[in-house]
């Protein structure tokens, strides 16, 4: 068996080799006459593994040598394996934004150190990787620009949860993270639009003639949340009592990809009913589905995935990326520049909201567990004018 072997290494910090009967790099670590080892695709993944092995297995290694990156590799094995898919990924998103300060221990970082992460943060340069000559090229390694206060906020969120286990296990002194203030200067969240009436039944008219009509007539009706919609297969549907179910929904992979995977929680699962509209659309959406499916497969084309409501050109999953870019030159003909995907949810909502249905009722149809986020939202919506001059008179006429 032929190896690669980075070196010998003292008892507690393991060693890595590349296997190349199988393609693989392998580690193993050696602590106290205990042996164990992980396997990777690359030398980066199986240091990773061996970082959170070495914190698992009491690793030798003293509660003040640990740095941050090896904490974030343990906190992600030990903690956000067990969350949801879709919380897990948004977690490690902003973990992932830590990488400046991820070779520093945990011991050694200040409240300064994070503010400042912040502050770099939210003056980052977007970069793009080199295009070939024809234009074509990978956006793998795209460097988003700078994040706005919202984003930072995630970010600060996460260490301060990452932070918070070291410091209940005594290895730090205080959670500086939780300490650190956001850049007054950083973007601030853009205000939350919705579709007025008139923008709505301008945009339901284009949808009657257009190929992706379908998808976003449903989300603009339903309140869909943008991986539901994508994700929803046919056997969700009843077309003839006019009820589509929630049960799954799209997830980014740590790759790039996308999976269907659960909801985003047990009160997403639920089950709705449609407007005979939307249920005439879905039928006539059905027929030209099959009708393109079989011209495809009559041309020798494939279909990858019958059972998808929405797929993209091939019957695969569409992308998150697809759905904005539909979505965002729809808003454009309607006079809506930017129009995104959460924005058309919201529109849902609102447009529920301003005809009277009660909020509680919308919660539901969201997929929301709590009326409180719907509550600060869409209060203001129930009634243009707060009237209590019934009340009022007590006080100003005695």
């Amino acid at each position: 068996m032929a190896k690669k072997s980075r070196g010998r290494r003292i008892n507690g910090e393991g060693a890595i080799y590349f296997e190349s009967s199988s393609g693989l790099y392998r580690g193993e670590l050696r602590i106290n006459g205990q042996r164990r080892r992980v396997s990777g695709r690359s030398e980066e993944d199986v240091a990773a593994k061996l970082s959170v092995l070495r914190l698992e297995m009491g690793a030798g290694v003293a509660d003040e040598d640990v740095t941050l990156g090896e904490w974030i590799e343990w906190f992600g094995a030990m903690v956000l394996d067990g969350k949801h898919a879709l919380t897990a990924q948004s977690y490690r998103w902003a973990l992932a934004q830590s990488k400046p300060l991820q070779s520093k221990k945990l011991a050694d970082l200040t409240v300064a150190d994070v503010e400042g992460l912040l502050l770099a943060l939210s003056r980052r340069k977007p970069s793009r990787p080199a295009r070939k000559p024809d234009g074509r090229g990978s956006d793998k390694g795209t460097v988003r620009g700078p994040l706005g206060q919202t984003s930072l906020r995630r970010v600060r969120g996460a260490l301060a949860l990452c932070l918070r286990e070291a410091e209940a296990r005594g290895m730090i002194v205080r959670n500086v993270a939780a300490l650190a203030k956001i850049p007054p200067k950083a973007t601030p969240p853009r205000k939350r639009r919705s579709l007025t009436p008139a923008q709505a039944e301008k945009m339901r008219k284009r949808l009657t003639v257009n190929e992706d009509g379908a998808l976003v007539l449903t989300m603009l009706t339903l309140g869909l949340r943008p991986g539901e919609a994508l994700a929803l297969p046919w056997d969700a549907l009843d077309l003839k009592r006019g009820t589509l179910m929630v049960r799954q929904a799209l997830i980014r992979t740590l790759g790039g990809g996308v999976e269907v995977g659960d909801p985003k929680t047990a009160g997403s699962v639920r089950t709705l009913k449609m407007p005979t509209g939307l249920t005439e659309r879905l039928k006539v959406h059905k027929r030209e589905q099959a009708e393109l499916r079989k011209a495809r497969m009559s041309a020798g084309n494939v279909w990858l995935d019958p059972s998808l409501v929405f797929p993209n050109s091939h019957g695969g999953l569409r992308n998150h990326g697809d759905l904005q870019r539909i979505v965002r030159a729809l808003g454009a003909q309607v006079g809506v520049d930017g129009l995104t995907p959460h924005e058309l949810r919201h529109s849902a909502a609102s447009l529920l909201v301003e005809d009277g249905a009660p909020l509680a009722a919308v919660a539901d149809q969201l997929g929301h567990t709590s009326l409180d986020m719907l509550s600060r939202v869409y209060r203001h919506k129930v009634s243009d004018i707060v009237d209590l001059t019934a009340h009022m008179g007590k006080i100003a006429d005695g």
